[in-house]
């Protein structure tokens, strides 16, 4: 079982990378997570952070890299 979505954006990679690095702000997703629960101390910038979306889904921050693509 597998999902793949995907989107083209009209922006520049940096202004996006930007709106989105954060793991746990979720602001520019409002009509997809209604609920992020961060769990634990580590923040939305700090590999190994954890939260559960919309009471469903854990995940964990695995790696963080803002040089990729550039």
């Amino acid at each position: 079982m597998g999902c793949c979505n995907s989107a083209v954006i009209s922006a520049p990679a940096d202004k996006v990378w930007s709106a989105i690095r954060n793991f746990h702000d979720l602001s520019w997703s409002e009509n997809i997570v209604q609920n992020v629960d961060i769990v634990g101390d580590a923040g939305g910038l700090e590999v190994g952070a954890k939260r559960v979306l919309n009471d469903a889904f854990s995940e964990t921050l695995l790696s963080l890299d803002d040089e990729v693509g550039r």
